[in-house]
């Protein structure tokens, strides 16, 4: 495959998949809650057409009348599947991965019951890849508007540091529960552009999202650390002065709500740059499909450890310092 084939396959797929990249930010990085739920959100959502089809919908019906009750119904059940999860995790003191997995478990079962009923006539496979890209961005614009309120970064820092509860005087087991429910309602709004724009729904669908939605991550917020590594020195003095004159709480608000744009950054670019690494895996190395995930998990192991020593090379005390800072 030539080149500028490889790239504008990655484009297309990377589009396709950006609205469940940032819910994955949301649920993976920005509540720092180890779910497998939203994959199952991520599933119920691209059976969401099928529960219209218990409507009746014409076949003279608008498309953007159905495009809008799947989108309601997709939002829904993924809202469902993230307050199943942290209420399993916050109320009933289940670990957080058994929380996901059973989430995962009623899921699947939901979506074995949803595939068979009928679609409705001509409803299926009617959006194209920019299109789910520009709902993607729309959708990461709502997270990063989200968490620029003062409530949201509120719960954030409390996903972040729970000890702090009693300084700002908030529940972690709310904030847990709202991210979660929020993240969840996007990666189900995910799995119903998914399928519009594939054509497909079926059960199968979120087999190897969870790979896809983390390796996209890591990727996105990869490259971008080493982007701003190489501006590091402007970074950290604007930082600096800001540092110096701000409250300890308002450090903290300051530090988070600059690292939110990040993360979502990094989930919007981190899709393409998946499907790039696999296409070229595929066409120039010729690695089978088989080994290509392989590969991709060492590439991506590689990546990590290279945007993690580059920063000390040549960097300051102060610059490294800061680094370390907003990892968390």
């Amino acid at each position: 495959m030539a080149l500028d084939k490889i790239i504008e396959l990655s484009l297309s797929e990377g589009m396709r998949y950006i609205p469940f990249a940032v819910a994955g930010s949301v649920v993976l990085r920005i509540a720092k809650f180890p779910d497998f739920g939203f994959a199952g959100a991520f599933l119920l959502g691209a059976c969401s057409l099928r529960f219209v089809g218990l409507f009746s919908v014409s076949p003279t019906c608008p498309f953007s009348l159905v495009l809008l009750m799947g989108l309601c119904f997709a939002a829904v059940v993924g809202g469902l599947c993230g307050s199943l999860t942290s209420s399993l995790f916050v109320y009933l003191r289940l670990n957080s991965l058994i929380s996901g997995i059973i989430t995962m478990l009623v899921s699947y079962s939901a979506s074995v019951l949803l595939s068979r009923l009928d679609m409705p006539t001509g409803a299926e496979g009617r959006l194209s890849c920019l299109a789910v890209g520009l709902w993607g961005l729309l959708l990461a614009g709502l997270v990063v508007s989200a968490f620029c309120t003062r409530t949201f970064l509120r719960f954030r820092m409390l996903c972040a540091r729970p000890n702090l509860h009693r300084q700002i005087d908030a529940d972690p087991g709310a904030a847990i529960f709202v991210i979660m429910t929020f993240g969840n309602v996007i990666a189900g709004i995910s799995g119903f552009l998914c399928s519009q724009s594939l054509g497909v729904n079926s059960i199968d669908m979120a087999d190897d999202k969870m790979f896809l939605a983390l390796t996209s991550l890591i990727l996105g917020e990869s490259v971008l650390s080493l982007v701003l590594a190489l501006c590091s020195r402007v970074r950290v003095r604007l930082l600096g002065e800001r540092e110096q004159t701000a409250s300890i709480q308002g450090k903290v608000f300051f530090y988070i709500g600059a690292n939110t744009p990040f993360l979502i950054c990094g989930a919007i670019i981190g899709p393409s740059l998946y499907w790039l690494a696999f296409s070229g895996a595929t066409s120039i190395l010729r690695i089978s499909t088989d080994w290509n995930k392989l590969f991709l998990g060492v590439s991506i192991v590689a990546v990590l450890v290279f945007t993690q020593l580059l920063p000390q090379w040549g960097a300051s005390r102060e610059e490294w310092t800061f680094q370390e800072r907003r990892s968390w």
